[in-house]
């Protein structure tokens, strides 16, 4: 876009009269013409249809160079051009739709699995109705095929009201086992994981 002129200037009148001052000119056809006579201390600029049309040239070049729709963003490869709030619109609803399927939540024995591309995280905060009894392996559910971990078996503390009783595993055949350092009598258990799929 060119750049419009921000030079202009206001006539400024001289001290030496307060208002313009304009010759009467009797023209040898019969006519009349006006002179300004006025003494100025500065002259101001003109400002006509030249003016007029370079500022509405300029506004309809950023008018036509605006970006409505996604499909134009990718055309750009310099800079001058703005998204008009369509674009901007329709991205936002892009954005929601990618979002969501990026991020799946899956329930399973009141454990939350949050799955976001390859990443999967597991919380539980749950009361547990039934005592387990100590250095024992207890099966707790399995996992969904799509939430299983990808070769390795993932370990996580298993808290129970603020203290650490033992360890919670998330194997990759998709078993979930909970083993118990002492007797646990029902309670609040809660646990946090985060592994690969």
């Amino acid at each position: 876009m060119a750049n419009l002129s921000v030079d202009f200037k206001d006539d400024i009148l001289a001290s030496s009269n307060p208002k313009r001052k304009y010759q009467l000119i009797h023209n040898s056809d019969g006519t009349v013409s006006l002179e300004d006579v006025t003494v100025y201390q500065q002259n101001g600029s003109n400002f006509g249809a030249k003016e007029v049309n370079e500022e509405r040239t300029a506004i309809n070049k950023i008018n036509n160079d605006r970006i409505v729709s996604l499909d134009k963003i990718d055309l750009v490869n310099q800079p001058g051009f703005f998204v008009d709030a369509l674009a901007v619109k329709e991205l936002n609803s892009t954005l929601k739709v990618k979002h969501q399927q990026a991020e799946t939540i899956y329930f399973i024995a009141n454990i939350e699995f949050r799955k976001s591309g390859h990443l999967v995280n597991a919380y539980v905060n749950t009361e547990l109705r039934h005592s387990l009894p100590a250095d024992t392996d207890t099966f707790i559910a399995t996992i969904p095929e799509e939430y299983r971990p990808v070769d390795y078996d993932y370990n996580a503390p298993l808290i129970m009201t603020g203290r650490h009783v033992g360890i919670i595993t998330f194997l990759s055949n998709g078993n979930i086992m909970a083993h118990p350092t002492e007797f646990l009598d029902p309670g609040w258990l809660n646990f946090n994981i985060t592994y690969i799929v």
